[in-house]
């Protein structure tokens, strides 16, 4: 399944063929043109969106808590059993990291 969600792609795992072995390169002194040249960069695209693990968040991020990148994380798993199973669990963790920071604020 290949979905737009907004201004992101999501590509189902199983979505997409995959095979490790890297794709030939043409002939020496044969001509590529763009096209091919863009079909190569967005199928490469779509297999390392679906078979490869992305930069964790908190790498690129410093200033979410812990408990916003899991939540994060949860909801963006390449695994469909370890997301969120509904919109209810998302918000009961939602919930605790808000009453955490209401907390904090109260002091």
């Amino acid at each position: 399944m290949v979905a737009r969600l907004g201004n992101s792609l999501f590509v189902a795992r199983d979505a997409i063929p995959w095979t490790p072995t890297p794709t030939p390169a043409p002939p020496l002194g044969a001509t590529v043109g763009p096209f091919e040249l863009r079909a190569v960069r967005e199928s490469k695209m779509l297999i390392e969106i679906a078979h490869e693990e992305p930069t964790a968040l908190g790498r690129m991020r410093h200033d979410l808590s812990p408990e916003v990148i899991a939540v994060v994380e949860k909801s963006l798993h390449k695994n469909i059993d370890r997301r969120y199973a509904d919109a209810g669990e998302l918000l009961a963790d939602l919930s605790a990291i808000r009453a955490q920071w209401g907390e904090l604020g109260d002091d």
